[in-house]
């Protein structure tokens, strides 16, 4: 065990490993290979967009939830007030829980890899079973904590990177092409914005804030029990975690961009995907990438799962961390083999609505001693930006649903509504509502510094 409070090189390969694999879920596979394509040579502003919110967030957050000692989003947003705490952990858990993101984890899998090689008659029957297996496994993985790093760690995710990185190891020696030729433009003033927003269905900054929890019992594990030295360890082992992850991203844009010659634009990463796989390594292609998404999947709905569970378990200590984690598997059973097209169509609304908050509720949470954790100042800039995310939701739902006042409502935004084109319209808001909360702290500052608490929810 450490006694010096400091990670020693092997732990911190192993959290940096354990952090990566918590996060590289299904959609961190598709959604990067389907924007290379979109991107073009517009590659690298829509690669540092894509970055901005799938790397940089998700490493904010977890340094977040260890730099404030939080036990999770309640203790985050807790300042706001209890209402919009209990709010935030419902939103949470309603996309990265058994409502979306962990059946999503199963479906993925299934169709990119099984459901080609299956009749249609025979569709329902086989889901099922590969839905029930898979997620039998996830829950008796997840019912050991104490081993979760070295399951994930140790384990799984170093296959899961030697199949990948064996993949896009051919794809950068032997491309399909290269990104100087004429593509046509997808994306072009939008493309670091466009990346930025795609960054979103990752879920991995909604994750951070409670897979936070995990990467910091990890490193208590360790014997680093000190505040700032855990801090400080979780923000080396999540930027070990994060580099791997952004290099992987790299990899998968480039595929994804030089992949067009070959295959042509499909809207669906996980078929380009399948397609490269099967071009370089023919029939045993399938195998690779089976391998890689189904360790890619099980990973992450490990750590969702335990997260889920442990965060209610703490809510309700009376019930059973194996009984929560129980719930969220049964519901993601059920969800993953009935109603989740439909799901997957709500989110983006969901998405809009979520993150903007829960990237103002990082960057609170980071800055908090500089106006020592005052109420006025969360409360002005979550309920600004809380405004703006609904008006993003409303403008959002007509791509599913077609209603005449919300098409007439999104013109009209788009027209007067600073940003709103490239859905950072919350970023006027939240400054604002920052800056008045700064004023009042100002003029009650001795009053806010007697009372201040550097650990969220400490008594």
């Amino acid at each position: 065990m450490t006694t010096n409070n400091k990670l020693s090189f092997k732990q911190l390969l192993l959290v940096g490993s354990t952090i990566f694999g918590l996060f590289f879920g299904a959609g961190n596979l598709i959604f990067p290979v389907s924007l290379g394509q979109q991107a073009t040579h517009h590659f690298w502003a829509t690669s540092i967009g894509f970055l901005s919110s799938a790397i940089l967030l998700p490493l904010l957050g977890i340094i977040a939830v260890a730099f404030t000692q939080a036990n999770g989003i309640y203790d985050l947003a807790k300042p706001v007030g209890p209402r919009f705490a209990k709010f935030m952990v419902i939103a949470l858990f309603t996309l990265i829980g058994p409502l979306y993101a962990l059946p999503r984890l199963a479906t993925v899998p299934y169709s990119m890899a099984i459901q080609p090689y299956v009749k249609a008659s025979h569709n329902t029957l086989f889901l099922a079973l590969f839905s029930g297996i898979f997620f039998t496994l996830t829950f008796l993985f997840a019912l050991n904590r104490n081993k979760l790093m070295a399951y994930i760690g140790k384990y799984l995710n170093p296959i899961f990177l030697v199949l990948l990185i064996a993949l896009l190891l051919f794809v950068f020696f032997q491309p399909f092409g290269n990104l100087s030729t004429h593509w046509q433009q997808l994306l072009t003033k939008r493309a670091y914005t466009d990346g930025f927003l795609v960054g979103y269905n990752t879920m991995d900054a909604l994750g951070s804030l409670e897979y936070g929890i995990l990467a910091v019992s990890i490193i208590t594990s360790f014997g680093i029990t000190e505040p700032r030295a855990k801090a400080m360890a979780t923000l080396k082992g999540g930027s070990v975690g994060m580099l791997g992850m952004g290099l992987i991203y790299l990899g998968l844009l480039f595929a994804g961009a030089t992949s067009t010659t070959t295959f042509g634009h499909n809207a669906n990463g996980g078929l380009i995907l399948a397609n490269i796989a099967t071009h370089y390594f023919g029939s045993a292609g399938n195998i690779l990438f089976a391998g890689i998404i189904y360790l890619a999947c099980i990973t992450t709905a490990i750590g969702v799962t335990s997260a889920f569970a442990t965060t209610l378990h703490e809510a309700s200590p009376k019930v059973g961390f194996q009984r929560f984690a129980l719930v969220a598997i049964l519901i993601s059973f059920i969800v993953s083999n009935v109603g989740l097209t439909t799901l997957i169509k709500v989110s983006v609304p969901l998405l809009y609505f979520i993150y903007p908050l829960a990237i103002v509720l990082i960057v609170l949470s980071l800055t908090r001693p500089l106006f020592y954790g005052a109420k006025p100042v969360y409360q002005w800039a979550i309920y600004l930006t809380f405004l703006a995310s609904f008006v993003d939701t409303l403008g959002s739902l007509t791509q599913i649903i077609n209603v005449p006042w919300l098409n007439h409502f999104a013109s009209w935004a788009k027209t007067y509504i600073p940003l709103y084109s490239y859905q950072l319209d919350f970023l006027f808001p939240a400054v604002i509502g920052a800056g008045i909360g700064l004023s009042i702290y100002y003029r009650h500052r001795t009053f806010y510094q007697a009372n201040y608490v550097v650990a969220l929810g400490q008594k």
